[in-house]
């Protein structure tokens, strides 16, 4: 009898949050509205479930995973990481570091062009975002700690730059 009543209260539960993730009515398909933060929804937004393209997939993750708690906590502590943009654009520079550095201190290139695809920047605005990037970047490298910064110190503060530098302009920001 327990066993059926927790089930009943899960049910519930993903019932309810996933009635929060339907798109917007009238909206068509893929072209939902970039969410703002009061708009994100924790449990497919953030926790376990954000590193998933698909909210119902994210969302059941985040419940079977603690119920939801972590995603939770994290939109209320920390909601900028409550954004599936920045989980795949952190991986990216962090697995191609040197071709992302050599493309932004140049202003173009595969790799710079792949990575603001993945913030979700306009190609129109990619001209604008690479100039403050390279100015941000720039800072970045002249900055007295640079040199002896680890890879992975290095690979986060590119991070940073990329999210100030498109913040707003893209759905990374």
């Amino acid at each position: 009898m327990q066993y059926i009543k927790k089930n009943l209260v899960l049910v519930a539960a993903m019932s309810a949050v996933l009635s929060g993730v339907a798109v917007a009515e009238g909206t068509p398909a893929g072209d939902a509205p970039v969410k703002t933060k009061k708009e994100l929804n924790p449990f497919s937004d953030c926790g376990i479930g954000a590193i998933f393209k698909n909210d119902v997939i994210a969302v059941i993750s985040n419940i079977i995973w603690d119920f939801g708690t972590t995603a939770v906590t994290s939109k209320v502590s920390s909601p900028a990481t409550c954004n599936k943009y920045s989980s795949d654009v952190a991986q990216f520079i962090l697995d191609t570091y040197p071709s992302v550095v050599e493309d932004t201190a140049k202003g173009q290139g595969n790799h710079l062009t792949a990575m603001l695809t993945m913030a979700g920047c306009e190609v129109d605005g990619h001209a604008l975002l690479t100039t403050r990037m390279r100015q941000n970047f720039g800072s970045m490298v002249a900055a007295e700690d640079y040199a002896t910064s680890t890879s992975l110190e290095k690979a986060e503060r590119l991070y940073q730059v990329v999210a100030s530098s498109t913040a707003g302009q893209c759905k990374l920001g």
